[in-house]
């Protein structure tokens, strides 16, 4: 049996995909309405952002049972594809937080803010920043015959570790950090303003 397709029939990648797509299925409370808050046009873009990183699994696990015998040109639409989900994913759960965060510390401010346009404006630069973080591995994913065996790797220039470095730091930065504290920010201070209201 092709490694491909008994993966696309499992029922992880079938869950994903379905999960993912709710947003677009006739029924669905985003289908019926028209995007009224903030809250729903992070919850579209998060639907999004994770549709973009479930789109690489069965390719993924083809090269893992395999090889890689998609082409260079998959190999770099894969790695953007993948990369653009991973960073916006995280830009989006962060913009979640900071909505929640407006909307609990600063209600009345929350009100001038947190309008469907200021969400839409918003989510266009994230995208943009994920698709733009994801440009390095786009550049340097490439098909190499590795041991006999073709493989979808990351190749930076020889001689230099600069570009390898950058695309770490920017993962750990872009991917984490940042995120990570503005959460953590965000959080601390919607508990703190729960407990003054005790």
């Amino acid at each position: 049996m092709n490694p491909t397709s008994h993966f696309v029939e499992t029922t992880e990648y079938a869950y994903g995909y379905d999960e993912n797509t709710a947003p677009c299925n006739e029924g669905n409370s985003f289908h019926r309405k028209k995007l009224m808050t903030m809250t729903d046009v992070c919850l579209l873009n998060l639907a999004a952002s994770d549709l973009l990183f479930v789109v690489p699994l069965p390719f993924q696990a083809h090269y893992a049972a395999e090889q890689w015998v998609f082409g260079n040109a998959m190999c770099k639409i894969m790695a953007g594809i993948y990369y653009t989900g991973f960073y916006s994913s995280i830009f989006f759960i962060t913009l979640m937080s900071i909505d929640r965060y407006i909307a609990i510390v600063h209600a009345v401010y929350a009100m001038k803010i947190r309008t469907t346009s200021c969400g839409i404006i918003i989510s266009l630069i994230l995208w943009l920043v994920a698709g733009l973080a994801s440009v390095p591995n786009i550049v340097f994913n490439q098909q190499l015959e590795i041991e006999q065996s073709m493989q979808c790797v990351p190749t930076y220039p020889p001689g230099s570790n600069t570009w390898k470095v950058a695309s770490q730091f920017a993962a750990n930065i872009l991917g984490l950090l940042i995120p990570l504290s503005i959460l953590i920010c965000c959080y601390a201070q919607i508990l703190k303003n729960l407990q003054k209201c005790k």
